[in-house]
């Protein structure tokens, strides 16, 4: 487990530091203490700011894909996870070996409707989050003291992620 959880609601949700988490089947899948930036990942994997590719990889995490930009940043791709009780792919972004941004999109959600998933993605923010502070056509952006959260939808066309950026 990724965080000790203080009490579990009717409805099926844990409550930790103000932020409700969901519990399915048993065990938890959660977007873990958002005031520090740190994501549970299938339950167990934790990300979170300036991670190395080793310190994933120890935990038990493969990549699908990699690209290395030659400038420094390094994208890392990886399938068929778990967040918040949802089949996800997700992203890394590293920049000389720190984890400095995660993207994940929900995964078989029933179809590849960009604007329906962008909705998606929007939704299960809003209802972890409340209302966002910053809004518009494109994006959702939750701000914290360590970086943000953004729910994005390129604008060029075919892609839309929840992405985790780090200061």
């Amino acid at each position: 487990m990724c965080s000790d959880f203080l009490q579990e609601n009717k409805r099926g949700r844990v409550k930790k530091a103000g932020l409700f988490v969901y519990v399915r089947d048993g065990s938890i899948s959660e977007l873990q203490d958002l005031k520090s930036g740190c994501i549970c990942l299938d339950n167990c994997i934790s990300i979170k700011q300036n991670l190395s590719v080793l310190a994933l990889i120890g935990q038990g995490l493969k990549f699908n894909d990699e690209i290395d930009m030659a400038n420094g940043w390094v994208l890392r791709s990886s399938w068929h996870h778990f967040i918040l009780g949802h089949e996800v792919n997700v992203t890394f972004n590293s920049f000389k070996d720190c984890l400095k941004m995660f993207g994940f999109a929900l995964a078989n959600e029933g179809g590849y409707d960009v604007e329906d998933l962008k909705k998606k993605h929007d939704d299960l923010l809003k209802s972890l989050l409340g209302e966002p502070q910053e809004k518009n056509e494109v994006m959702a952006a939750y701000e914290f003291t360590w970086g943000s959260i953004i729910s994005y939808k390129d604008p060029r066309g075919g892609v839309c992620s929840i992405n985790v950026i780090w200061v």
